[in-house]
């Protein structure tokens, strides 16, 4: 959206719709009021902006005589019509004037933001089309060798992206009802920032960014802090290759970074395939192999280290690294030198769990990594499941039979644990303190902490002062 036209009398209601605006980061580059029929036109004709925002009643008529004049012009801009009379007939004539939606005042900042991404949203779907995105996505994928390129990089708007290469970017978010709202809101932050891209959703769970830069390190940093914004939780891979690297190998080297990213569930930022070293890749790209304790997957790997120059020091590192996030803790690798290292490897792989064993140790790590990360909010065994890609059962069965405690009993730890330090070191309310453990009201908190503690909140609160604790 490049330009906005407020048309409203009342003057409190275009104050409201800028500050609505800029609250959920859609403020487009021009906003334009009108109060009457008569300067709506004029500031139509002199501004041309992309998007009208129209009360329906007036001072000098009704914001159906200003789209009657529209039409009779042969004029075509978007409209989304306000009014404070929500009457049926109002809609059914909004409807058949062709506008984009109909919103009741007084306006809700959750509705009028959907509306607004609805129409980005519409106008974004105008010039890329679904069919250009799926023969896109064919050809990163490597699933269509027959196509036309350039073609698809004029209909998505590749050709326009300007930058000496090519920035991939691969998201990995929490599947949502909303996601699609979502992934618009995320186009619309871009927009807003004057990051141009080609943003489409790959499936329910991910979603795809191509863009061209100049600098990538300070747009990575951007990009993740609006992924942030648009989508909370994320875990993001991205290649940013010289400029002899084609989009298709910026896709490739995307793909691979976010693997190494959900391998160690690293969160809330865009791991780089730059910043992986050598070792670390070619152990992810022999990690099935590996799992699986393979004493000849071992020998290759080693030998793969000798053929790209990786020093044993390096190797044994990175192995480790490999062997720790794997179920096998405590591992001491020989970096003599590369064959002793094989040797040491290998045992290190057959001493290893049995492969049951470590799968639940190393998604035990992750299911605990993110509670860790997410207990202040309102998780449970389901989102859990959703978020990590495992089953609802799984999740519940894995903390009982590896930790000997229930999910809602570690939950529960950590939660009490929170708010002792909080009571401990803030002087904040306890309903304050309730709500930022993620309980709905203090009644329900203050039983919990009791039932834990055998005191309550103030209690514990004033034993631990007494104490001589801050």
């Amino acid at each position: 959206m490049d330009s906005l036209l407020i048309v409203d009398d009342q003057i409190e209601v275009r104050r409201q719709i800028r500050s609505m605006l800029q609250k959920a980061s859609l403020e487009p580059k021009a906003i334009f009021e009108a109060g009457t029929v008569a300067s709506a036109l004029e500031l139509i004709r002199q501004k041309r902006p992309s998007l009208l925002l129209l009360d329906v009643i007036l001072p000098d008529g009704t914001g159906f005589d200003v789209l009657r004049e529209l039409s009779g012009a042969g004029e075509e801009l978007s409209v989304i019509m306000m009014t404070a009379f929500p009457q049926f007939d109002y809609a059914m004539q909004a409807i058949n004037s062709h506008v984009k939606g109909f919103l009741v005042k007084p306006l809700e900042i959750s509705e009028f933001t959907r509306m607004i991404l609805s129409v980005q949203g519409a106008e974004f779907n105008e010039k890329k089309t679904h069919l250009s995105y799926t023969l896109l996505d064919n050809y990163l994928r490597g699933r269509q060798i027959n196509i036309r390129l350039n073609e698809i990089r004029e209909q998505t708007g590749i050709n326009r992206l300007t930058g000496a290469h090519y920035l991939a970017l691969i998201a990995s978010v929490e599947p949502s009802a909303a996601l699609e709202k979502r992934m618009l809101h995320f186009w619309a932050l871009q927009r807003q920032e004057g990051i141009q891209s080609v943003t489409y959703l790959q499936d329910t769970t991910r979603l795809v960014a191509l863009l061209r830069t100049d600098d990538p390190p300070p747009l990575r940093e951007r990009l993740a802090r609006l992924l942030k914004e648009a989508f909370g939780y994320f875990i993001a891979g991205c290649a940013s290759p010289d400029a002899e690297c084609g989009i298709r190998r910026a896709y490739l080297n995307a793909e691979f970074a976010l693997r190494y990213a959900k391998s160690l569930l690293i969160h809330g930022q865009i791991v780089s395939y730059a910043s992986l070293n050598a070792a670390d890749i070619l152990i992810e790209e022999q990690r099935a192999s590996l799992l699986d304790a393979s004493g000849e997957a071992a020998e290759k790997l080693v030998l793969e280290f000798a053929r790209q120059g990786v020093s044993p020091a390096a190797a044994a590192q990175a192995l480790e690294r490999f062997c720790h996030k794997n179920g096998m803790p405590g591992v001491s690798l020989n970096a003599a030198s590369l064959g002793q290292l094989s040797i040491s490897f290998k045992q290190a792989l057959a001493n290893a769990p049995k492969a049951d064993s470590r799968k639940n140790s190393v998604q035990l790590a992750r299911v605990k990594r993110y509670v860790d990360d997410h207990f202040t909010e309102n998780i449970n065994r389901s989102s859990i499941a959703r978020a990590l890609g495992i089953s609802y059962s799984y999740v519940g069965d894995l903390f009982q039979k590896e930790m000997k405690i229930s999910l809602t009993e570690y939950l529960l730890n950590l939660r009490m644990e929170r708010a002792m330090e909080l009571l401990r070191q803030t002087r904040l309310s306890v309903a304050e303190i309730a709500r930022r453990v993620c309980y709905v009201d203090s009644k329900s908190f203050i039983r919990a902490f009791q039932k834990k503690t055998g005191c309550t909140p103030g209690e514990w609160r004033i034993l631990n002062r007494e104490n001589g604790r801050p």
